[in-house]
């Protein structure tokens, strides 16, 4: 016996059913994407802003400071950084740091940042245990230079 009515539809509802996952998932790839970016960017701009001042001294530890953070911004492309975002830690010879609050650095520069990012899947966060946003951090240590450690 044939059936001379066509059962019409079933496609439509297996689609309906399953195009919500499928965008999830793509979105949540795209979201992790996004992340991986960020933090490479993040960690090529943090040790770029080292590698820049164990070359270079500075007159003055808040020149050193600001020279140091607006060279890690720039080189950030994208990243929604601040001065307040990066640190610079500077190791530096005790029997200068005596006569001279801003001593230069003489043997190691320490550049580090984070951030935080919001995802744009809000359920990717919670499930990689990061509550509703991702803390990004970096940090990058080289030595001074004999030239910068003059």
């Amino acid at each position: 016996m044939k059936k001379t009515g066509r059962i019409s539809g079933q496609s439509l509802i297996e689609f309906a059913l399953v195009i919500p996952l499928i965008l999830l998932l793509v979105i949540a790839f795209i979201d992790l994407g996004r992340i991986i970016y960020f933090h490479s960017a993040l960690s090529n701009a943090v040790r770029e802003g080292s590698r820049y001042a164990s070359i270079n001294q500075f007159t003055s530890s808040a020149l050193r400071e600001t020279g140091i953070q607006q060279k890690v911004i720039d080189y950030a492309i994208a990243l929604p950084l601040t001065p307040a975002n990066i640190t610079v830690y500077c190791e530096r010879n005790l029997a200068l740091l005596v006569k001279d609050q801003a001593a230069p650095c003489t043997t190691y520069v320490t550049v580090s940042a984070n951030m935080q990012i919001a995802p744009m899947t809000p359920f990717l966060a919670r499930i990689l245990g990061g509550g509703n946003t991702f803390n990004i951090t970096a940090e990058s240590t080289m030595q001074m230079t004999p030239l910068g450690a003059n």
